[in-house]
């Protein structure tokens, strides 16, 4: 039977990431590694995160940052996708992957540009964890874009100064592993 007449039998990827507890994994780490054996699904994936379904939508970001850790490959080609569309989303889990999957990628220097201002406007979240990762990220950037590692240290640096407690003890990591370097 041709591919393209095959009947799916198995339930999509958001009824899979639909399910459950939106503070807990849910099927993320089965999805991830669907996602692995089966590539093709990695831009479903990313469209759950478009859904309106919160817990879809949080399990769809976990299961994409288990995909780009492991094989930043497969998520590769919708980079354009995850910084253009995916990166205006609001839910918290969302930004707070795309700060992690993001560095992972190979990036342009226009696509650093372009991520490291993404990372620079979540600076301004309400989520301290998003705040968090996105300092995370921009320091990423600055390892593989030397030119980034002093606009990067000033803003650890006020980071460090400023800000809920976890945004601070992130800065200060993140500071001292520059300094080593």
């Amino acid at each position: 039977m041709p591919k393209s007449s095959r009947v799916r039998t198995t339930p999509s990827l958001f009824e899979l990431l639909r399910v459950g507890d939106r503070r807990a994994l849910g099927k993320s780490t089965y999805v991830a590694g669907l996602v692995r054996r089966e590539p093709s699904l990695a831009a479903e994936l990313v469209g759950v995160l478009l859904s309106e379904d919160k817990t879809a939508v949080a399990h769809a970001a976990h299961a994409l940052m288990e995909v780009a850790m492991s094989n930043p490959e497969i998520i590769q080609p919708l980079r354009r996708k995850l910084m253009v569309e995916i990166s205006d989303i609001g839910q918290w889990e969302v930004r707070e992957q795309l700060c992690k999957v993001l560095p992972r990628l190979w990036l342009s220097p226009k696509d650093r540009n372009i991520a490291a201002g993404i990372f620079v406007r979540y600076l301004a979240d309400k989520s301290s964890i998003v705040r968090a990762c996105a300092l995370q990220g921009l320091a990423d950037l600055a390892m593989i874009d030397p030119k980034r590692r002093v606009p990067t240290r000033k803003l650890i640096e006020a980071a460090a100064q400023s800000g809920t407690a976890a945004v601070r003890a992130r800065a200060r990591r993140l500071l001292a592993g520059f300094d080593i370097e």
